[in-house]
């Protein structure tokens, strides 16, 4: 009787972890799929950061928060690339997970950025987005279909950013 039990909770178990992982990759963005709408509170000033205002342009989605050791890197280097390749074709788009918008403005103070900086308290956006960590990046392109994610960053990676963009700003 006990084992029978036993094995009816670990058939249990597996059926629940089965289910979390079919139903967390049904919900999941991907490439080649619409980038899903952002619209947030802007860190830097009383405006909105919303993902239509960037329509037409290659867009890096980057999200972040203040206690990610890669982002202390990622931030400045994705101002580069911004830089590099003008405003004009391509945008950053940081989306700050922090609870505590004063962690995040501290942040920006020792790393400022140039680019647009939404604030999501609240971690809709990145749930919509089903980010699986600190950092994450979505490079869109200029339908706003997504092209590349990025999970984590390490400051090598710059290079291949910079040749996705490039990639992307000749189509």
């Amino acid at each position: 009787m006990i084992a029978c039990i036993k094995l009816r909770s670990i058939i249990l178990g597996l059926l629940v972890v089965t289910s979390m992982v079919f139903w967390s990759s049904v919900w999941a963005v991907t490439v080649g799929q619409k980038a899903p709408d952002i619209k947030v509170k802007s860190l830097k000033d009383n405006g909105v950061v919303d993902l239509e205002h960037y329509a037409g342009k290659v867009v890096l989605v980057d999200f972040w928060a203040s206690w990610c050791p890669p982002c202390k890197k990622s931030l400045p280097l994705f101002n580069e690339l911004r830089r590099k390749f003008g405003e004009d074709k391509f945008e950053v788009i940081a989306i700050n997970m922090d609870t505590n918008k004063s962690d995040a403005m501290a942040f920006l103070a020792h790393h400022p950025v140039d680019y647009p900086v939404g604030w999501d308290p609240e971690g809709n956006t990145p749930e919509v987005y089903n980010a699986p960590g600190m950092p994450t990046s979505y490079l869109l392109d200029q339908n706003g279909l997504i092209k590349k994610i990025h999970i984590g960053f390490k400051e090598k990676d710059i290079a291949k950013y910079e040749q996705e963009i490039r990639q992307l700003l000749s189509m």
